[in-house]
């Protein structure tokens, strides 16, 4: 009886479930975005010391997108009810953390010659002949994997699931074709456990 309890308690959704499982699919999808955009912008052969470069941007691109991304409420979005409005939601946070990303990493912060500031504390993130087409694909990666993960249950529970229990349930005839009515014909679609 305890072991079943503990079980749903570990299965059942929570937002804090939620949010662990998103924030760690995202923190990989940073880091996967980033080296695809290397591999592809070096036609799949990166030179040694880009890849030493990509090992030294890595960390402000995981940084600045997780930060920028908890600002813009990412991980707010309901999994199932994914709409375009969370869609331009995830290209405003792209476009904005590649921004900063871009200003941290192009342009060099000036040398305070300060003995009494330690040299590890200088914050000069500045990387010397970093691609800039990499921002570019990373941006594009970035959004296909974001929104894909993100539009994954939705599609699973629409397209999917929906095929799978078409044949099911009593035939239904909704009388008006107004926004009532395309509301009712969705909400029967997503939720399986309408047997019409």
């Amino acid at each position: 009886m305890m072991i079943t309890t503990i079980t749903k308690r570990f299965i059942s959704p929570s937002h804090l479930k939620r949010f662990v499982f998103f924030f760690v699919c995202d923190f990989v999808i940073i880091i996967f975005s980033l080296y695809l955009s290397f591999f592809i912008r070096f036609e799949f052969a990166v030179p040694i010391e880009y890849k030493l470069m990509f090992l030294n941007a890595v960390f402000v691109f995981i940084v600045t997108k997780l930060t920028i991304f908890v600002f813009f409420r990412f991980y707010k979005i309901t999994w199932r009810y994914v709409g375009i409005y969370d869609m331009l939601n995830i290209v405003r946070a792209l476009i904005v953390s590649e921004s900063v990303i871009m200003v941290l990493i192009l342009i060099p912060l000036p040398v305070f010659s300060s003995s009494y500031i330690p040299s590890f504390l200088s914050f000069d993130l500045h990387i010397s002949g970093f691609p800039r087409s990499v921002f570019l694909l990373d941006v594009l990666i970035s959004f296909i994997l974001f929104c894909g993960l993100r539009i994954s249950k939705r599609l699973y529970l629409e397209v999917v699931q929906k095929i799978s229990t078409a044949k099911i349930g009593k035939r239904t005839l909704i009388i008006g074709a107004g926004n009532t009515g395309e509301m009712i014909l969705r909400d029967i679609g997503r939720h399986t456990q309408h047997n019409y």
